[in-house]
């Protein structure tokens, strides 16, 4: 029997715990060890995200006063693009951020189960991998983020017609979006597979191995992905830029705001690959492949 079949059949029998702080650690440890890779495949995104990004965030910051001034009259906020400019600064940046971290992250899978060396920056983002991992990451982003965005139009009814059955259905939908947020992070197994070309793996095969392991594979996931960001923007946080009503119409806010953007952008980039090999490590952990 193959090392593949092995591993398949090895999907119904009862999961082993993941080592968690040994995963942890190891995902800083191959971070800071293979830090001129992660350097090599996040340059190209740096330039061109991280301009873009601060950019769209000083327009925003001109917005930001009247958004303000609304919540604070009880006003329901227009954060809708009212035109396609609007749209683009909106959103822009964060579909830039989709394929930087494609591109990222394929990359930092196969280098860690493949111990393939990263090429240059973006090459391999029109690849088969890369797009099956987008699918994938697309797919399992849905099941996460859909109950939010109804959450979302929720909250203004709620708010403006008050009675206990909209209560009930927003509470409802809460109750649904952690149930999806457990079932996005389970399968999130899928995507280290589909960027090693193992495309045997399925959905349940991830669900059941990580039976046992939901608070593990949380708290890991907030460990690697959570920790420098937050240090970072605490540090950051006397420059002035995080939108408060105290500063928000101060004179040279949205210079401020931008700057406060353009540091948590570059250090989102370069840290990504702690969190994407804490999810690589658990891929490997319950299927052998790392």
């Amino acid at each position: 029997m193959s090392t593949d079949s092995l591993a398949r059949e090895r999907a119904n029998l009862p999961p082993a715990k993941l080592p968690l702080g040994q995963a942890i650690k190891r995902s800083y440890s191959i971070f800071f060890s293979h830090f001129g890779d992660v350097l090599r495949i996040t340059w190209l995104w740096l330039l061109i995200v991280v301009p873009i990004s601060g950019y769209c965030m000083w327009l925003h910051g001109q917005k930001l006063p009247a958004i303000f001034d609304a919540i604070k009259k009880g006003q329901p906020p227009m954060t809708t693009p009212s035109s396609l400019r609007d749209g683009v600064i909106q959103y822009g940046p964060s579909l830039l951020m989709v394929v930087a971290g494609t591109s990222i992250a394929v990359a930092w899978h196969r280098l860690l189960v493949l111990g393939e060396r990263p090429g240059v920056s973006g090459s391999n983002l029109v690849t088969v991998n890369s797009g099956r991992y987008l699918l994938t990451g697309l797919t399992v982003g849905l099941i996460f983020y859909l109950p939010l965005l109804l959450i979302s139009q929720l909250i203004p009814t709620a708010g403006a017609h008050p009675n206990p059955m909209v209560a009930l259905f927003l509470l409802l939908t809460y109750v649904v979006w952690i149930f999806a947020a457990v079932i996005a992070l389970r399968i999130s197994l899928l995507l280290p597979a589909r960027a090693v070309s193992d495309t045997d793996l399925t959905a349940w095969q991830a669900w059941v191995r990580t039976r046992g392991n939901t608070w593990r594979m949380i708290w890991g996931s907030i460990a690697c992905s959570l920790v420098i960001p937050i240090a970072v923007q605490l540090m950051t946080y006397p420059l002035g830029g995080y939108p408060t009503f105290g500063n928000i119409a101060s004179e040279g806010f949205p210079t401020r705001f931008a700057i406060f953007g353009v540091i948590s952008t570059i250090t989102y980039i370069l840290t990504m690959p702690i969190a994407i090999g804490f999810l690589t490590i658990a891929y490997g952990h319950f299927f052998d492949k790392a």
